[in-house]
């Protein structure tokens, strides 16, 4: 389980990396005085967008590093507990993720079915990561499995919401 932890930690690591940006926003300025008060806010652009997106990738990346650190030291007798204490922060900032990027969707509809995607396959490789105290033995061969298609998955659509921003490919 060892080492499926760390290259799952990894691959998310490169699928979602980048350097942190400042978020930005601007509002339409009108001189109606009519429509002065439903001001709406102007379309996020793609740079603010791609910008926002590494930003609120970031702490998710952080806690996958942190999490493939701690997976260096353990063996098929570290106890549940551990397993446990070392997943929930990143299952916290896949939360918060999620939370951040479907505000991203909203601000910038261009990529929204790409981040809803993206969102999607996270929370599925957090539910899989979850599930990693529960096993065993005889269960551990299938979830690591699972744990790296989730991860793939997550990958995968990474680079396709950082192709709909502007962004390189991770590497």
């Amino acid at each position: 389980m060892k080492k499926v932890l760390l290259i799952t930690g990894a691959a998310l690591a490169l699928g979602a990396c980048g350097s942190t940006a400042a978020k930005t926003t601007s509002t339409v300025k009108t001189t109606n005085k009519a429509s002065a008060a439903k001001k709406a806010p102007a379309a996020m652009s793609e740079k603010t967008a791609a910008a926002t997106y590494l930003k609120d990738v970031a702490p998710l990346n952080a806690a996958l590093s942190t999490l493939g650190s701690e997976a260096k030291s353990w063996t098929n007798s570290t106890p549940k507990s551990t397993l446990a204490a070392a997943i929930n922060p990143t299952l916290a900032a896949f939360k918060t993720g999620e939370t951040n990027l479907n505000q991203l969707a909203t601000e910038y509809p261009a990529a929204a079915t790409e981040l809803h995607a993206l969102t999607g396959a996270a929370s599925s490789l957090g539910a899989v990561l979850q599930s990693a105290t529960q096993q065993n033995v005889f269960s551990v061969s299938s979830w690591s499995t699972q744990l790296a298609q989730a991860a793939a998955t997550v990958g995968n659509d990474a680079n396709i919401v950082r192709s709909q921003l502007g962004l390189p490919p991770a590497n």
